[in-house]
């Protein structure tokens, strides 16, 4: 039998076949914080600050809106990314994972269906069209009510997105530091508004793609550090993964109650993947901020 991980007693964990018991990390107290830890948040903070204010010394109404259509293609990527891939998302899908299944990872089936019809259908529309706004189309396809009709419904679909957002990331700052909740919702918030207000859509795309390689670090250190603390391989995860059932990868079967069932996730968010990166005006800014049609389609 291949060594795994199992319960031994509430707050032990140990190996089969071996007499090692690996106990959890202790939390720390509330109050407390590593002087390096607060040092990383302190010069990140300053850091997009800063970003902002170097983007906003010589801003125009093109500069602000749409990085005076500058922008390469690993910047424009990345930064649709890093938007529409939130503090939400993060804590979402590796919970989805370690509590039920990987079903979920049906998701990238579903967006990589959806990726071509937004680079060949999309973004020709809006490029050949120079429109500012996903909103401004329909308004030349429609009539000036559609317009105002969409981007309203954006806005109040935005304000609710940013607000659970910035919650979900504020917990987990507020977990780490004791410092208060509501305080740490402001402090994101202003600095968030201030970066924004200075710097325009350069400033916010660059802090994009910083807060990718965030994102991106953090992935690669946990997978490192749950393999040190266990002393599992990738191989022995995956096999003592899979072990815990079947239709861990997909399942087809036609059920309207069946939690992350593979039809669900592709056609449902092949849609909203669809709505998201076709037709929502943060990544379309994006898109409109690069340096040609083809940029925005790689």
């Amino acid at each position: 039998m291949i060594p795994r991980t199992i319960s031994a007693r509430p707050g032990k964990f140990t190996r089969l076949g071996t007499n090692r018991v690996i106990a959890p990390p202790r939390a720390s107290p509330r109050s407390s914080m590593h002087p390096f830890d607060l040092a990383t948040i302190v010069v990140y903070l300053l850091s997009i600050i800063g970003l902002g204010m170097l983007f906003g010394r010589h801003q125009s109404r093109q500069e602000f809106f749409n990085a005076s259509g500058s922008m390469g293609w690993l910047a424009v990527g990345l930064s649709v990314m890093a938007t529409l891939f939130s503090s939400n998302s993060f804590v979402f899908y590796p919970a989805a994972v370690f509590g039920d299944n990987l079903r979920i990872a049906m998701t990238l089936v579903a967006l990589s269906l959806m990726t071509p019809v937004v680079m060949y259908v999309f973004i020709p529309v809006y490029t050949r069209l120079r429109v500012a706004t996903a909103y401004e189309y329909l308004e030349k396809r429609f009539h000036l009510s559609i317009r105002l009709l969409a981007s309203g419904l954006f806005i109040l679909l935005r304000i609710g997105w940013m607000a659970s957002a910035t919650y979900a990331a504020a917990v987990v700052v507020s977990s780490a530091t004791g410092w208060p909740l509501v305080s740490v919702i402001i402090g994101i918030g202003a600095v968030s508004v201030f970066y924004t207000m200075f710097g325009g859509l350069r400033a916010v795309m660059w802090t994009d793609v910083i807060q990718f390689g965030v994102f991106a670090a953090t992935i690669v250190a946990t997978l490192v550090l749950v393999m040190s603390t266990t002393g599992l391989s990738l191989p022995e995860m995956s096999r003592t993964y899979f072990e815990r059932g079947d239709h861990l990868l997909v399942d087809f079967a036609p059920s309207m109650t069946l939690k992350y069932g593979s039809w669900a996730i592709v056609l449902g968010l092949f849609l909203e993947g669809l709505s998201a990166f076709g037709a929502d005006q943060v990544a379309v800014q994006r898109y409109l901020s690069a340096t040609s049609e083809k940029t925005s389609q790689r």
